[in-house]
């Protein structure tokens, strides 16, 4: 009875994982349409017990979600990407103020670079190719604690 918990813990983690390889980029919007529906139940409640700020709050959160998905998803990806890039141009500045030369140095601020750039102009393959590799950990993770789960002596 103790590996119940274990179990249901690795199968839910393979479940999950083979979601995130098998829909990839649409688990966001999975997700956003589950948040938003959530918060529109949760703003019925609201309305219920005539709590009507929260309710309209809460409501209309809940619709954005639904509606805006994508376009609050992207405008949160090209903030992040600016922000990686600014880093890598201030290591970079960083790195030529203090005379390094060095090859090894240069590589952090480079994929920082790299990675800003790629979520600027082919967002959805960084994201797909995020949640592939997300999803085969989470079954690899899900399978091995599975088998810890098993071959544990209870």
């Amino acid at each position: 009875m103790k590996k119940s918990p274990e179990l249901i813990t690795a199968l839910v983690s393979v479940l999950i994982g083979v979601l995130f390889v098998a829909v990839k980029g649409g688990v966001v919007s999975i997700a956003m349409t589950i948040l938003g529906a959530g918060l529109i139940i949760w703003s019925i409640i609201d309305v219920l017990d005539k709590k009507i700020m929260p309710f309209v709050l809460k409501l209309v959160i809940g619709i954005v979600a639904i509606v805006c998905s994508w376009t609050i998803t992207n405008i949160i990806l090209y903030a992040f990407a600016g922000l990686m890039i600014a880093f890598a141009l201030y290591q970079f500045y960083l790195l030529i103020k203090n005379n390094k030369r060095n090859f090894l140095d240069f590589l952090e601020p480079f994929f920082f670079m790299v990675i800003g750039l790629l979520l600027i102009f082919a967002q959805g393959a960084v994201i797909d190719t995020i949640f592939l590799v997300a999803g085969i950990s989470l079954m690899v993770v899900g399978a091995v604690s599975f088998i810890n789960a098993i071959l544990k002596k209870a």
